[in-house]
């Protein structure tokens, strides 16, 4: 939360991870994700620390086992620069990410396959209504209450991850979103500042969403809720 505005990064390594180490375990030649194309691109920049933008980079260029163990070592080693505190505890708990959440690097390093991690939304269009219409319609999915394009309503923090990214930087984590949106012509500059808009109505001070996200993490609630702008 402290470097990056947001504990989200938790859950996209956490999913990523675990999906490539089953798959490499397992023996299974392709793992494919469905993350939007606006959520692979938001940080899709020569800055950028986030740690799942060697999947994609990857996944720009053809399949081979040397891409692979690249793509993999360079998002291990992303991962470790995601800490803010460079001490025996935070030594402790990446060794403990490694393990868990991503397979041996020996026997990566020496296996015949490894396996191809996929954005499926890289090569395929994405269109979040019809995807929405035919879950509806064929397996009986009812659309969350207020749902409107871009919402997260799997996510229970989301709205408090929304409240510190906005106090940190200033900006929404829906905002990078919106940009790649209007970049690829899915969306008018108009259009995205009316769901920015919307968007900051909602999360002034989600006190709900960040009691969820306080028990979690053990933080303390109270210091969240009054956050300064820009804070460091």
């Amino acid at each position: 939360i402290k470097t990056q505005g947001i504990p989200c990064k938790a859950c996209s390594i956490g999913a990523y991870g675990t999906s490539f180490k089953f798959a490499f375990e397992k023996n299974i030649p392709m793992v494919i994700h469905g993350r939007s194309p606006a959520q692979m691109f938001r940080d899709f920049i020569p800055s950028s620390k986030d740690p799942t933008i060697p999947f994609i980079e990857n996944n720009l260029s053809d399949y081979s086992k040397k891409n692979q163990i690249k793509t993999l070592r360079e998002v291990l080693q992303r991962v470790q620069t995601l800490s803010s505190k460079k001490n025996a505890e935070s030594k402790k708990i990446l060794k403990k990410m490694r393990q868990e959440l991503f397979p041996n690097t020996f026997k990566v390093l020496t296996a015949n396959m490894i396996p191809e991690f996929l954005g499926f939304f890289i090569y395929h269009e994405y269109n979040e209504k019809k995807i929405k219409d035919f879950l509806e319609k064929n397996i009986n999915w009812k659309r969350p209450e207020k749902d409107s394009r871009l919402t997260h309503a799997d996510c229970l923090i989301h709205d408090a991850v929304e409240y510190i990214r906005r106090k940190k930087f200033g900006y929404t984590l829906l905002t990078p979103e919106l940009s790649v949106l209007i970049r690829q012509g899915k969306m008018t500059k108009k259009e995205a500042t009316k769901i920015i808009e919307d968007r900051e109505k909602l999360i002034v001070k989600p006190e709900g969403s960040l009691k969820i996200l306080c028990k979690r993490l053990e933080l303390d609630c109270d210091s969240l809720l009054n956050l300064p702008d820009k804070w460091d």
